[in-house]
């Protein structure tokens, strides 16, 4: 009877133990409890976070709502396909005209008057990102009695820069006796990394289009930035959202060309291959400036970066300075005449002297673009003052 039980108890015993198919059962949902658990916070952290950066504010509905209605879609593929890109919605309102995407009217031309345009990159778009600023442009066209359009665009260079002074003149009758052509550092670094294949005629001399693939429109930056901003508006559940948000953040980035690059001629130095590219350009430019007799006087200017002031032994010296570039490019000309380079490395002590050096570039930027403070102050009014208006 003591056996039995003794026997019984034992088998008792053994069948509470768990069998190696019930721990591992166990442990597949430990184990994916705490991923899910991790993955939903990590989720919900970048989802968070990427609100921070890439949520557009309500106070931007009816600039999107402008820039993705059918006018503005059929502008934008317009000029996208040849220029690779334009403006943003940010320039966008009621009672502003779409062809603010492409450029800014001061005070309009006419053949009765001398008419000026300026051109550039986002130091050339940054005459125009402020109604202050504007009004420096305004007041002195008023002045002068001239007309002015301004058509920066952030990104550009001397490539897509020559095609959109083509588009203004063959599109929109702009055809300007004076232009102000602002080439930046990162100039350089567009044309050899963004703008480095664009789209010739058969004799390879005329400029078609900046890119040899055909443009993606639903690619670009700014659609990228309003998808994100929806998403993360979106009311689903949050790895839904999660996915979506990741699968156009990823897209960007394989999409964005250049980035980081154009800085890397600045800080290693650029081949003569290279530099021969980018003189070529710039000469390019001023070739289709001075194609039509409207064409008469050509203000070339140039600016330091940051990285430019330092000791030339220093470590985080640039080694090239987009200045020597142009002036090779001007000198080479057959137009070198009519050409004046506003080189302000050579007066930009004087340019700047009612300012504290730390105060003339934006704290922080890599691409040492000016405070508004610098740019509205003194940048702008030095170039205003050297144009002379007697042609």
């Amino acid at each position: 009877m003591a056996k039995y039980i003794c026997i019984n108890i034992s088998n008792k015993s053994l069948s509470m133990r768990p069998n190696n198919t019930s721990l591992k059962i166990l442990l597949f949902f430990f184990s994916n409890g705490i991923l899910f658990i991790s993955f939903y916070f990590f989720a919900s952290f970048w989802i968070e976070r990427s609100k921070k950066y890439y949520l557009i504010p309500e106070s931007f509905a009816n600039q999107i709502q402008i820039y993705q209605s059918e006018d503005a879609s059929n502008f934008r593929k317009k000029f996208n396909t040849q220029l690779d890109h334009i403006r943003s919605y940010y320039v966008l309102g009621e009672n502003i005209p779409i062809t603010e995407m492409l450029f800014t009217v001061i005070n309009p031309f006419s053949s009765k008057k001398l008419n000026i345009l300026l051109q550039g990159d986002s130091w050339g778009e940054q005459a125009t990102s402020s109604n202050e600023i504007k009004q420096i442009l305004n007041s002195f066209a008023t002045k002068n009695k001239v007309g002015f359009v301004s058509a920066g665009i952030g990104s550009y260079a001397p490539t897509p820069e020559t095609l959109q002074l083509r588009a203004l003149r063959d599109n929109f009758n702009i055809h300007p006796n004076i232009v102000i052509l602002i080439i930046d550092q990162t100039d350089i670094g567009d044309e050899l990394y963004r703008y480095r294949h664009p789209v010739t005629d058969t004799s390879g001399k005329k400029l078609l289009s900046t890119r040899s693939d055909s443009y993606a429109e639903p690619h670009q930056d700014a659609l990228l930035s309003i998808d994100k901003s929806n998403i993360l508006k979106s009311e689903v559940n949050i790895f839904m959202k999660f996915y979506r948000y990741s699968t156009v953040a990823i897209k960007g980035l394989i999409d964005k060309e250049a980035g980081a690059n154009v800085l890397a001629p600045l800080e290693k130095g650029v081949s003569p291959t290279d530099k021969d590219l980018f003189i070529s350009r710039v000469r390019g430019y001023i070739n289709e400036f001075f194609v039509e007799k409207s064409g008469k006087k050509l203000y070339i200017v140039t600016h330091p970066h940051r990285n430019h002031l330092l000791p030339a032994d220093a470590k985080n010296a640039y080694k090239v300075n987009v200045a020597d570039l142009v002036q090779v490019a001007i000198d080479g000309s057959s137009h070198h005449e009519s050409i004046t380079h506003l080189n302000i490395n050579k007066v930009f002590k004087s340019v700047y002297e009612d300012f504290d050096g730390d105060n003339i570039f934006e704290p922080g930027d890599p691409a040492s673009h000016l405070s508004r403070a610098a740019y509205r102050n003194n940048f702008l009014p030095y170039i205003l003052n050297q144009i002379v208006l007697k042609q």
